[in-house]
């Protein structure tokens, strides 16, 4: 069932948001769709790696190094802002992630990362272009951040 960051993806999907009786009705009739995901290695170069990682910690959970997003695939200042968020939230709701940018740009530190793309690197050439992110959307009734490329 949809349920916050959720509601974005059942809308492009063209099932009603809020609409429990449609969502139920589309569980059961068990229609399927492919997506594409995006995989994520936390700190690993390897799935194998992660196995080594996992049989060498006791404490360790598989969710801890490897995850699959459908929706919000954030790095670097989103993700630290969604995350530093988390304890804010109870207390301020959406608030907590207006309070958690400034904190987060304020910090303004450089993160290294690698993006592969049906296993082919994209981090060959310089980036040309600047992602700047856009929370908000005021002609938009869906929440959710939106992304603009600046050459």
């Amino acid at each position: 069932m949809p349920n916050g960051s959720g509601d974005d993806l059942v809308a492009n999907l063209g099932i009603g948001v809020g609409d429990i009786d449609l969502a139920l009705e589309y569980i059961c009739k068990g229609d399927t769709i492919k997506m594409d995901v995006t995989k994520v290695l936390i700190d690993h170069e390897t799935e194998s790696d992660i196995a080594v990682t996992l049989a060498n910690k006791e404490e360790s959970r598989i969710e801890d190094y490897l995850r699959f997003n459908l929706i919000n695939s954030q790095f670097c200042l989103l993700a630290n802002i969604a995350s530093t968020a988390v304890p804010y939230k109870p207390y301020i709701g959406g608030g907590a992630y207006t309070v958690t940018s400034v904190i987060e740009i304020l910090k303004s530190k450089a993160e290294k990362f690698d993006i592969y793309i049906d296993k082919e690197s994209y981090n060959k050439q310089p980036a040309k272009e600047q992602i700047t992110p856009v929370v908000g959307q005021p002609d938009s009734d869906q929440s959710g951040s939106s992304f603009v490329a600046k050459a």
